[in-house]
């Protein structure tokens, strides 16, 4: 909570901190970490960040806990009884989000070139690296919740702002969801805090989506993009020597959870590149939990099964598929009232477009306009009858 404090003067709609700037902080971040009592704060950052902890925090955190705890992880039975998350579980939820807004405060900039955080910048690395490996597992399932959350608002926006539907911007979120992959037009938004994502998500209707939607893209660095493939498991030796012996001592919600040791012990390092089993474990959250509630789900008797994960990836991929292809086909449709001067918000037809009456070039990629134009055949084919 503090170092987001500290880190007030960067952030989503400040300029963004050079590399020198955020290698500074992360020492002075390191340093005083685990200070005890934590450093004093001026009062008008103190009242920002209480504000922050009451709306933001606050607000992502139940949504958090309610949506990951509302059905059985393995069985996906919905009729269990809702138990509200521990004060154990609930600081690991609340850490993992403050570290997320410190993790995009930090590396979410244009400054980064796209030639260092191909090769993985050192910063970014020095800061994953100043936590043990779980705790870089909360910060992954709580990245991973806001980006599924952050997903059916975009989606709502993308299917009907013209602009979007001009550039190609609705298929690929889709895409990447279908091939179990995360896309950048998401990470994007993610990447200007949870600030911007609350507003975007709790706004009441898709045309204030459509107004808050960043108007472009930065395509130079996506922090999520290095946190996702960030091994927090190759490790040496030596560090996981060192990172082991915090499993005995210290608080409960700072040593690793039994998930999160069970995981561990039966599959590193075997599937510890397997994206597809992560991202299923992570969809339950399954190292923020206590014991008592992993033993009321019985999830770790069951030994786990990677076929079964990857079942199920194959059979989400076909619905993903079809709503693939009516997206393109949206695409299609907007990307035509686009180039004729049109704006706005578009359903199937024109009657809330607002029209320019200033023709517009077509800017697109040739991959855009084929795949647009391929579009036609679907249409086609669907006799004009897709249903939105």
């Amino acid at each position: 909570m503090t170092a987001v404090a500290w880190s007030s003067n960067f952030g989503a709609y400040r300029d963004s901190p050079s590399p020198v700037e955020v290698y500074a902080f992360l020492a002075k971040y390191k340093a005083r970490r685990h200070a005890e009592p934590p450093p004093s704060l001026p009062l008008p950052v103190s009242i920002e960040l209480i504000c922050f902890h009451k709306k933001i925090i606050r607000y992502f955190a139940k949504h958090f806990a309610s949506s990951l705890l509302a059905v059985h992880p393995l069985s996906r039975d919905s009729a269990l009884c809702y138990v509200p998350p521990s004060s154990t579980e609930t600081r690991r939820i609340h850490r993992a989000l403050y570290r997320f807004e410190l993790y995009y405060r930090l590396f979410a900039g244009s400054r980064w070139e796209a030639a260092e955080w191909l090769g993985f910048p050192a910063p970014t690395i020095n800061f994953l690296s100043l936590y043990p490996p779980w705790e870089v597992e909360e910060l992954h399932c709580v990245h991973d919740f806001l980006y599924r959350r952050f997903l059916v608002a975009y989606i709502d926006v993308a299917q009907h702002d013209v602009r979007m539907g001009n550039f190609g911007m609705h298929s690929g979120p889709l895409k990447a969801e279908q091939l179990g992959t995360f896309d950048h037009q998401i990470e994007h938004c993610l990447s200007l805090g949870l600030t911007y994502v609350h507003e975007a998500m709790t706004s009441p209707g898709l045309e204030d989506r459509i107004e808050l939607n960043p108007a472009g893209l930065s395509y130079k660095y996506f922090p999520g993009v290095v946190l996702r493939y960030y091994k927090t498991l190759r490790m040496t030796s030596h560090a996981e020597g060192n990172q082991t012996a915090n499993f005995l001592g210290g608080s409960l919600s700072n040593r690793p959870n039994e998930a999160w040791v069970w995981w561990k012990r039966l599959l590193y390092p075997d599937t510890c590149d397997s994206q597809d089993s992560l991202v299923e474990l992570r969809k339950w959250g399954y190292c923020m939990w206590d014991s008592d509630r992993l033993r009321d789900w019985e999830v770790l008797r069951e030994e786990y099964d990677v076929a079964y994960f990857e079942k199920k990836f194959c059979e989400n991929s076909a619905e993903l598929g079809r709503k693939w292809t009516e997206a393109m086909w949206t695409e299609a449709c907007r990307a035509q009232v686009w180039l004729k001067g049109g704006s706005g918000y578009w359903t199937a037809d024109e009657s809330r477009i607002v029209w320019s009456g200033e023709p517009r070039e077509d800017s697109r990629s040739d991959t855009v306009v084929h795949e647009g134009r391929n579009m036609d055949l679907v249409f086609a084919f669907h006799g004009g009858d897709l249903d939105f």
